[in-house]
């Protein structure tokens, strides 16, 4: 008798309902994630692509340089 658990007092409450998403939600992640597709070397990559990747790539070394700077300012002072 030493193992027995007994059962927890199930809740009052229903599970809250989630609002199903709309048309153009959807539509909206689907187009985000063909734009996000990675090139797999398969193929050699357009100019378009070329000039969204360098893109992406500037975005990213400005934000890690706003990081880094923001950290070295919060040693300094």
């Amino acid at each position: 008798m030493s193992h027995v658990v007994t059962p927890a007092a199930e809740s009052s409450s229903p599970a809250p309902m989630t609002v199903p998403a709309t048309v153009a939600e959807i539509r909206t992640k689907r187009q985000a994630s063909k734009k996000i597709e990675e090139p797999d070397g398969s193929r050699p990559l357009t100019a378009a692509e070329w000039k969204e990747i360098h893109k992406r790539d500037k975005a990213r070394q400005r934000a890690w340089a706003q990081e880094y700077r923001q950290q070295a300012a919060a040693l300094a002072g």
